[in-house]
């Protein structure tokens, strides 16, 4: 009767010495992971962010009785200053289409014919620089900017052949410049915030105020019948809301 005890209290020792290893190991391996994901922590503040987005744009005041509206994309980057106080100095450029049509020609070259499709377009494309602060700390932060700098309202004609990546021809239609200023803030959430280089989603809303300048709207530019062409030229105010959502990566 006493060996199956025996046998049965041996198996059980071998089992408690197996689940002994087993959690030695795991607690080795853990510790290990975590210094090496220690290892990778670090504290020091962000130096530098650059990011892209897509923007919205709402045209507003005399703007409006022109224009919807329009979209683009934008690229920045932000340098800051002192340890970790939020404050920086963000430069941006954007390009805002608010107009394109398309009209068919066709060309008669040597005896052949070629379709060709003419797309007008109206940009707005803005460089600018000014301070930016971000709020607060956590992952999830708002942040309040400002800026000035320059505003180029640019037309322009593309030839387009069948079936072509680029334009066989450019034409450059219009081009005006003005004082480009600006003023909004947005939210920020940032992820892998203790890494070398944070990621953050941002939510930017901006009114952006370009003064009164003269552009083309969708439609301002009519070919006549003896080959020339006619600009239709507004002069207005040309402000807007711009509504922008995009990603930064830090640089510590």
């Amino acid at each position: 009767m006493k060996r199956p005890h025996s046998r049965a209290l041996a198996w059980e020792v071998a089992v408690l010495r197996a689940v002994a290893i087993l959690a030695f190991v795991l607690d080795v391996r853990g510790a290990a992971a975590q210094q090496s994901s220690s290892a990778h922590l670090v504290t020091s503040p962000v130096r530098w962010e650059w990011g892209a987005d897509l923007v919205g744009a709402k045209a507003v005041g005399q703007f409006a009785e022109y224009v919807a509206g329009g979209g683009g994309f934008g690229i920045s980057g932000i340098r800051y200053f002192g340890e970790d106080t939020g404050l920086g100095l963000r430069l941006d450029l954007a390009l805002i289409s608010y107009g394109k049509t398309t009209e068919s020609h066709r060309l008669v070259l040597t005896g052949t014919g070629l379709d060709v499709d003419v797309t007008t377009e109206n940009v707005i494309a803005t460089l600018a620089v000014g301070p930016h602060f971000v709020l607060g700390r956590g992952r999830v932060r708002p942040y309040l900017g400002a800026s000035v700098g320059t505003a180029q309202f640019v037309t322009t004609n593309n030839a387009w052949g069948d079936g072509q990546a680029l334009p066989i021809a450019t034409a450059e239609v219009l081009e005006r410049y003005t004082l480009a200023l600006a003023a909004g803030g947005g939210v920020r959430l940032t992820f892998r915030e203790q890494r070398d280089h944070p990621i953050s989603l941002e939510v930017d809303g901006r009114y952006r105020r370009h003064g009164s300048v003269q552009y083309l709207r969708e439609g301002g530019v009519r070919e006549l019948p003896d080959g020339s062409i006619d600009l239709d030229l507004i002069s207005s105010d040309a402000n807007l809301w711009a509504l922008s959502i995009g990603a930064l990566i830090g640089v510590r």
